[in-house]
């Protein structure tokens, strides 16, 4: 199988133009990104950067959606309450209507492209609440791995709400298994549109 290119790479090729901007910043805050980029030995301009792009790209839609932050253990012990059964309807309820409506402010649609790029969003790149991995193999079929740590409840969430949003998208015979830590997806190759008869 072949890594995917995924969202955060087609994002960082988009951004490559930039412009130069003259901003104000509070003596304290500077102080501390020149903290934080000693630490991490990465320019204070790439720190910046990055703080911008998350704001932009996530703490406006996370705030209009009223998304809020839950640490892991929180989250395990709120799941550790449900049944499975209850935890996947909260899965299937968690897609419907919140993260269709999600990627659709996002995206402007909702069709596999803005769900993949969903993924990196909700992932890795800011919201954080899986670490997540895509592959796709020489057929054109994917594999999508979201790992949490956060019990087995948490992985029925995940998986019943994955199996609703392909659903959503016409993908009906996706195949999913589930562990304590993780979820993987395996979908059929991308749905081509179609094109009008002539």
């Amino acid at each position: 199988m072949r890594e995917q290119t995924n969202a955060r790479a087609i994002t960082k090729a988009a951004r490559y133009t930039t412009v130069s901007r003259t901003v104000k910043i509070e003596a304290s805050s500077d102080a501390k990104l020149e903290a934080v980029a000693r630490e991490q030995n990465v320019p204070v301009n790439a720190l910046v950067n990055k703080a911008i792009n998350r704001f932009i790209d996530w703490e406006v839609h996370a705030e209009k959606f009223r998304f809020m932050s839950v640490s892991p253990s929180t989250q395990a012990k709120l799941m550790d309450y449900l049944t499975e059964e209850q935890a996947r309807e909260l899965g299937k309820w968690w897609a419907e209507n919140a993260i269709i409506g999600l990627i659709v402010f996002w995206f402007k649609k909702f069709d596999f492209d803005a769900l993949m790029k969903a993924i990196e969003l909700l992932g890795s790149e800011y919201g954080r609440i899986f670490t997540h991995k895509f592959s796709i193999d020489d057929d054109g079929n994917y594999t999508i791995v979201l790992r949490h740590e956060r019990g087995l409840k948490t992985s029925y969430f995940y998986e019943e709400a994955a199996k609703s949003l392909f659903t959503r998208l016409g993908i009906k015979n996706m195949k999913s298994s589930t562990t304590e830590d993780q979820v993987t997806v395996n979908v059929p190759r991308k749905p081509t549109p179609e094109t009008p008869n002539d």
